[in-house]
């Protein structure tokens, strides 16, 4: 074989590993992944040219192995939102997935046989079964990708849960390095060959139940989610009937004294009584305005969850203000309004009530006035941005979807990573920033999306 033939081999070679552990990382350890095509393609590109380019210098081609090790360390340190350092030991664990698989290639044919596969023919055939199961995965795992995309986009792993794919990941690198070298033992071959079953045994368990729990992990967080918001919106679709039907009979009322209203101003009018009338016609007017629905946006899903946080918001002494119109154009499901509008308001809730940048704004006549939130809407064809504003602390500092600043870490973070994945699932963006006005910091959460 040439050199540049066995370049390419272990090019291929080292790709296969980096795969292996992205792969371990992606769907036992839900580690995020590279979302941007060019930046997948630019990493691919450097690891390949990388790859190749070390084994032409001289004096580095026995270290070749390590370059699949190497790149999955970076690939985990580009995607990660924090704890960026700590995340490159996920590489022990993940490797022991990696040779618990790959000790099943050398102990299997043992167990059967009484005899090892030569170094060739077992390399070529581990080669051949796994570009077979990443073909057959690429074009027949869509649905399981999008599925599991989804599942795990609604939950992290817990403390207990990631220490458990420690341990198994480590014990799997024992028995793994134990299989392939069993031989060295000095051990009788009918011993060598109940260790070796054993060792299958105990392996193929690990790997399938560490699988199997960490997706039905993401399957009870993902039902868990959708019950949540399900009960949220059937709420905020409650209390919008409730306020609508007072809405009614506020109007049926108004209408039913229209008549004794307009006899009192014709009597005012011809005594000459301007200061009675004028106060009557003021008073007249709040009722007017009682009629009319707290919030139209001509979508009633937003309706409903706005006017439910609108009486939240004046229970809690916050100013709301509405600008723009949803169009009919924009067609979403309802889950998704929900996801974007109930958690965006709500964050903003929480912050103005435990922020001392609630404080800060105080109406003329002394009454203190707890902060307000700022909502615009703007829909063009069939994209809309959603842009949500609310005053914060100065020392206040953003954080990355799915990590949060408060006590309970593992019941808080996720409406953020909610809202970006229903941003991406509208081929849209969800853009966090803080900025400086005259009032002092103000926090705005932007959410684009495009509609077919």
């Amino acid at each position: 074989m040439g050199k540049l033939a066995l370049c390419l081999y272990n090019c291929i070679e080292m790709a296969e590993i980096l795969l292996a552990l992205l792969a371990v990382s992606r769907y036992v350890y839900l580690e995020p992944v590279l979302k941007n095509r060019k930046a997948q393609f630019i990493y691919g590109t450097a690891f390949f040219v990388f790859t190749f380019v070390v084994q032409m210098l001289p004096g580095i081609w026995e270290d070749i192995q390590i370059t699949g090790i190497l790149f999955f360390c970076v690939y985990i340190f580009l995607t990660r939102e924090s704890h960026r350092i700590r995340g490159i030991f996920l590489l022990i664990p993940a490797l022991g997935f990696l040779v618990g698989i790959t000790a099943l290639f050398y102990a299997v044919p043992y167990l059967v046989t009484g005899a090892y596969l030569p170094e060739r023919e077992n390399a070529l055939l581990s080669d051949g079964i796994f570009w077979i199961v990443v073909l057959i995965f690429y074009i027949k795992g869509a649905g399981f990708r999008q599925r599991a995309a989804k599942e795990s986009a609604y939950r992290q792993l817990g403390r207990w849960e990631r220490n458990f794919l420690h341990g198994v990941g480590i014990f799997l690198f024992a028995v793994g390095s134990f299989l392939i070298t069993i031989y060295e033992a000095g051990l009788s071959q009918d011993m060598s060959r109940f260790l070796t079953g054993l060792g299958c045994l105990s392996i193929v368990f690990l790997e399938v139940s560490a699988v199997a729990l960490v997706q039905q992990g993401n399957k009870k967080g993902y039902f868990q989610y959708m019950t949540t918001i399900g009960e949220h919106y059937m709420r905020a679709e409650l209390v919008h009937f409730r306020a609508y039907k007072e809405q009614e009979v506020r109007l049926r009322r108004f209408r039913h004294d229209i008549k004794n209203h307009l006899a009192c101003l014709c009597r005012l009018s011809e005594t000459g009584d301007l200061d009675r009338m004028r106060t009557y016609l003021e008073n007249l007017e709040g009722e007017l305005r009682q009629t009319d629905h707290a919030v139209q946006t001509g979508n009633e899903i937003v309706d409903a969850i706005l006017n439910e946080k609108l009486l939240l918001a004046q229970a809690m002494g916050v100013s709301f203000s509405l600008d723009g119109n949803f169009s009919c154009e924009i067609e979403m499901q309802a889950m998704d309004i929900c996801t974007i509008f109930a958690n965006a308001l709500d964050n903003a809730l929480e912050e103005l009530e435990r922020s001392s940048a609630a404080k800060m704004d105080r109406k003329e006549d002394g009454e203190q006035q707890n902060g307000w939130i700022r909502l615009k809407i703007s829909c063009q064809g069939k994209m809309a941005c959603f842009v949500f504003e609310n005053p914060v602390c100065p020392q206040k500092k953003i954080m990355p979807p799915g990590c949060t600043d408060k006590k309970n870490e593992k019941e808080h973070g996720f409406g953020l990573l909610n809202i970006a994945y229903v941003a991406e699932k509208y081929h849209g963006s969800m853009k966090q920033q803080i900025r400086e006005e005259k009032e002092g910091s103000v926090y705005s959460l932007e959410v684009l999306v495009f509609t077919e």
